[in-house]
């Protein structure tokens, strides 16, 4: 009997560290995001005007963008194209820092019909450059709209609220499923930056996503107590299926599945299993491929970017691009982990005080630090793999924005933000877990981050009143 008891305590004491962080997560997450939504104003998150353009598309069943010569886009309702202009949203707030928000013209939009029938065409290339995927959550909200015959501003709120509904279920998931990390994962998904990129049309929403479920569905099939189940292949296929359907260079968090032990795969009585979901996995990434280089192209030729030279330098001369690489990254580090952390929000017009970045990080770091899980052991061949793993996909992401940015002959990349690298941070998480001696009070964890979490979602909150209002 009091092995009984001791047994059920045991499993209701690892119920309530899987779950609590999670927890924590999903209030959080919807809450903030909620509020990073309504006071956003339309179209005031980087890239949102063509994300609106795609999502309304995918939304009307069109998955694949139309190209009219060196146009790639779709027609769309004139509605939707005149909240930017007549509300002097999108770029025009970047571009004047000063502007604020007319709050009568926004309650004017409001009342705008949306008259589908009446369209025209509109560019897209930014946003046609990944699979319809990365778009679907905002078109679900966007189609919801629809069917209710509402105008254009009510489209854009519900794409964001479909947005924050969807990646905040698949990163609780992840969170949840998790045997390490969980806690780091749970504070790395509470950024202000990752927070308000699902409280927006952005398809960064279900990459961060995405990649987080990948890497937990890995971490699950590594350390976790439980012994493999027939189910494994189409779990990890499938995450790997949603990961491929997002950004291209993060595709390579696949090569995380080499740090599972052989007999966890069970290759002996489940390789045709396995088979299927690697063939699944490649066509994803395969038909990413395509997109890429038939909607990229266009987008490159828009800026003047000689895409086809800059490959051609880079595979010719790859020791003097990683070193232009390397030096870039020495010199902007600090840039690109305060906006990670949300120092810059929007269309990094939003600038947060300085401190609050410093506290996220602290934060991490003593998450890091203190709230790892004593049961599981990372073996160091795992960790240098994971470490590769995150400097192959620094590579890779700035060779994307070299590629598509950057003028020919640079001595430098461009077109780089934090947000770039929210992907690949969980990975780095469990390169870095440690093993305390003890493990914190469940409780006590999540009071400390709810508590820091409620502080920079009112700093950042306070910071978009200051801008936009």
């Amino acid at each position: 009997m009091v092995i009984g008891a001791a047994h059920v305590a045991g499993h209701a004491g690892g119920g309530l560290r899987a779950t609590t962080p999670a927890r924590l997560f999903l209030v959080a997450s919807l809450l903030a995001g909620l509020g990073y939504l309504a006071l956003f104003p339309p179209l005031a998150v980087a890239d949102e005007p063509v994300h609106l353009f795609r999502a309304y598309t995918v939304a009307t069943g069109r998955l694949l963008p139309e190209k009219v010569g060196q146009r790639v886009g779709a027609p769309v309702p004139v509605s939707l194209q005149r909240v930017e202009p007549e509300l002097g949203v999108g770029p025009a707030l970047l571009l004047e820092p000063d502007r604020k928000l007319d709050a009568d013209a926004l309650r004017a939009a409001l009342h705008w019909p949306l008259d589908p029938g009446r369209t025209a065409f509109a560019d897209f290339p930014n946003a046609a450059q990944y699979p319809a995927v990365v778009h679907l959550p905002q078109a679900v909200g966007i189609g919801i709209g629809r069917l209710l015959g509402l105008g254009p501003l009510w489209l854009v709120y519900l794409g964001r609220l479909s947005n924050l509904v969807t990646a905040t279920l698949l990163t609780w998931c992840a969170i949840r499923i998790t045997p390490l990390g969980g806690w780091c994962f749970c504070w790395l998904a509470l950024s202000p930056m990752a927070v308000s990129s699902r409280g927006s049309l952005s398809p960064d929403a279900l990459t961060n996503a995405a990649a987080l479920l990948f890497l937990a569905e890995v971490a699950r099939l590594i350390w976790s107590e439980a012994p493999p189940t027939a189910r494994d292949p189409l779990r990890i296929g499938g995450a790997a299926v949603l990961l491929c359907l997002t950004k291209l260079p993060y595709c390579l968090l696949l090569l995380a599945l080499l740090a599972v032990p052989r007999q966890r795969l069970e290759l002996g009585r489940r390789l045709g299993a396995w088979l299927g979901a690697a063939a699944a996995t490649l066509a994803a990434l395969g038909f990413t491929v395509w997109t890429a280089r038939t909607y990229g192209r266009v987008l490159v030729a828009w800026f003047g970017i000689d895409q086809d030279r800059q490959i051609h330098g880079i595979l010719v001369h790859p020791l003097h691009f990683l070193v232009v690489v390397g030096r870039h990254y020495w010199r902007f580090a600090a840039r690109y982990t305060s906006q990670a952390a949300g120092r810059q929000l929007g269309w990094l017009d939003v600038q947060v005080p300085a401190v609050w970045a410093a506290v996220y990080l602290l934060v991490m770091v003593a998450v890091l630090l203190l709230a790892g899980s004593p049961r599981v052991v990372v073996h160091l061949r795992q960790r240098l793999l994971f470490v590769g793993i995150v400097v192959a996909v620094l590579v890779v992401v700035a060779a994307s924005q070299y590629v598509v940015w950057t003028p020919v002959g640079a001595d430098d990349v461009r077109g780089l933000q934090g947000r770039y690298f929210l992907p690949v941070a969980p990975l780095l998480v469990l390169a870095l877990h440690r093993r305390p001696a003890s493990e914190l009070p469940p409780r006590a964890v999540a009071a400390t981050l709810a508590f820091a979490c409620l502080l920079l979602t009112a700093a950042s909150w306070a910071a978009m009143l200051r801008r936009y209002y």
